[in-house]
């Protein structure tokens, strides 16, 4: 009788192994929890552009992570205080399939930052023009179908992005944002950006980015 339950047991435990594993092969983003970076502090498969290095930074860091051991970092510094406007980008591209329905989602973690208000998150669509990425302006109908009630979500026509008004609040702990969006039949890729903007800084601090995820749903 132990044996037979035994054997339920681990016939379980594979099951939900395989279906964890299946998950995360589904997963299109390359390097999705950043944990592997090239030797200066950028992700690997991300293009990271820092306008003004001496307000604001971008880099791999271990000081906390979702899962793994490492996290996605953007560091507002005590220089940036006082200016209007400061970013950042942490950019890759995806690639996808034309009219499909895909499923984003993150993890992020604030940590001290006092501003009015930030933006997270950038999707934009892609087709691919003589070897280059070009972005595709779709205004109707609208890519964005479904998201968390969480994020300030919002389709431009021409991409779908996430502010965070209360960028001040709920620090120190991580939350899962996600928005659900339909490529057009052009597209061939999502340009998936952490696009980083304060407006009216007050209080330096950091920003944490986890377990990115983009797959397909429909």
């Amino acid at each position: 009788m132990r044996r037979r339950v035994l054997c339920m047991v681990l016939a379980l435990v594979m099951v939900c192994l395989w279906y964890v594993i299946a998950e995360g092969n589904n997963n299109l983003v390359i390097n999705p929890s950043f944990e592997a970076d090239d030797g200066s502090g950028s992700p690997t498969d991300w293009k990271v552009d820092v306008s003004a290095p001496i307000l604001i930074g971008m880099n791999v860091t271990d000081e906390v992570a979702a899962s793994g051991d490492k996290s996605l970092m953007t560091i507002f510094k005590a220089a940036a205080l006082g200016e209007p406007k400061i970013g950042v980008t942490s950019m890759q591209y995806v690639n996808v399939e034309p009219n499909k329905v895909y499923k984003v989602s993150f993890k992020y973690q604030k940590k001290d930052v006092v501003a009015e208000r930030s933006r997270i998150l950038m999707l934009e669509l892609c087709k691919e023009e003589n070897g280059t990425w070009e972005r595709i302006i779709y205004t109707e109908p609208p890519i964005m179908w479904d998201h968390d009630l969480s994020g300030e979500w919002s389709d431009q026509g021409y991409r779908v992005v996430m502010l965070d008004s209360k960028v001040s609040e709920d620090h120190g702990e991580w939350k899962e944002s996600w928005v659900v969006i339909k490529t057009t039949e052009e597209t061939s890729a999502i340009a998936l950006s952490f696009a980083i903007t304060v407006w009216k800084l007050y209080k330096p601090g950091k920003i944490y980015f986890d377990d990115v995820v983009i797959t397909q749903i429909q």
